[in-house]
């Protein structure tokens, strides 16, 4: 099997959290990030294995995203 890059998740509202779920659960290497994380989104995270990174500026939001394979947006 080829090896995947990294997935970024960006927002976990409620889509964001399920992608998130499902990606973890399909053996994704993931990494998160969300403006306004709540419990919700922490534990998300936290239970899945995932870095969350709050409230990132520009900059690094654009080193989050250097090199992802794929980035996932919750625009809820």
């Amino acid at each position: 099997m080829a090896s995947r890059g990294r997935s970024v998740v960006v927002g976990l509202g409620v889509t964001g959290r399920a992608v998130l779920a499902s990606l973890v659960r399909h053996g994704h290497d993931v990494v998160a990030a969300d403006d306004r994380p709540g419990d919700a989104a922490r534990a998300a995270a936290g239970n899945g294995g995932v870095e969350l990174v709050e409230a990132p500026d520009a900059g690094a939001l654009l080193r989050l995203l250097d090199g992802a394979e794929e980035v996932l947006l919750d625009v809820g």
